[in-house]
């Protein structure tokens, strides 16, 4: 996984969410929609609390998290995982080997994926 891709859960999250009325009703609106097949979109000015939201609800429902920022240079190799070269450490020669981009991770696992700066 990439310097983007962050997993969350329960041991790796360090600053939850304070949980304001507001904060409390934004994660339930998340958590309502749980069972849900359609993502969700969230949208809203900077630093409102839609990433912190998420986290939450996921950490409440007992879900892992991969959290993936977003740029303007992420290609779908990125995404879903690229063929790349790898040491074999017992014959110290290098091999192809497909390496799972978070998408994949998320999806093999049935982890929740937030991408991030849409």
């Amino acid at each position: 996984m990439s310097s983007k891709t962050l997993i969350v859960n329960d041991q790796e999250q360090r600053d939850r969410l304070v949980l304001t009325d507001t904060a409390r009703e934004n994660v339930s609106k998340v958590l309502e929609v749980l069972h849900d097949p359609i993502p969700i979109l969230l949208e809203g000015s900077t630093g409102v609390g839609k990433s912190a939201s998420v986290m939450e609800a996921a950490h409440q429902s007992g879900h892992n998290l991969i959290r993936y920022n977003m740029s303007s240079r992420v290609t779908i190799d990125d995404l879903l995982g690229k063929v790349a070269l790898a040491v074999d450490e017992l014959s110290q020669t290098t091999r192809l080997q497909f390496v799972d981009g978070p998408f994949t991770i998320a999806f093999a696992r049935g982890y929740w994926i937030l991408f991030d700066e849409l």
